[in-house]
């Protein structure tokens, strides 16, 4: 079973390697690994620092389309990139049997039309 994660924490990509402000995504990995693999998805960038490196088994990836911080600059984004984001997140979760939300999500009502 491969499940997608919604989690809204921003990740930053660099060099094959994941960073984030929070350690929570080490838990997610930790789930994604524990079915087999799945897909973690974050508000996604490839610039900036953040404290937490984590690497990822080959099951799991990191997918997402653009990076936000807070509601408020996701909502201030969601208007330009609302085409990319709902087409890539309904092939996320076509490609997954279940869903994982982390709550509070600014997703879940657009995953609730999917």
């Amino acid at each position: 079973m491969r499940p997608l994660i919604v989690f809204e924490e921003p990740v930053i990509s660099a060099n094959g390697r994941y960073y984030s402000e929070s350690s929570w995504l080490g838990y997610a990995i930790d789930i994604a690994e524990s079915f087999g693999g799945g897909t973690i998805w974050a508000p996604l960038g490839d610039k900036g620092v953040a404290p937490n490196e984590f690497s990822l088994p080959n099951t799991v990836k990191v997918d997402g389309v653009f990076l936000y911080k807070s509601f408020s600059d996701y909502y201030k984004k969601y208007i330009y990139y609302r085409s990319a984001l709902v087409k890539k997140l309904t092939e996320a979760v076509l490609e997954s049997d279940f869903v994982l939300v982390r709550a509070p999500s600014q997703l879940a009502s657009l995953l609730n039309t999917i």
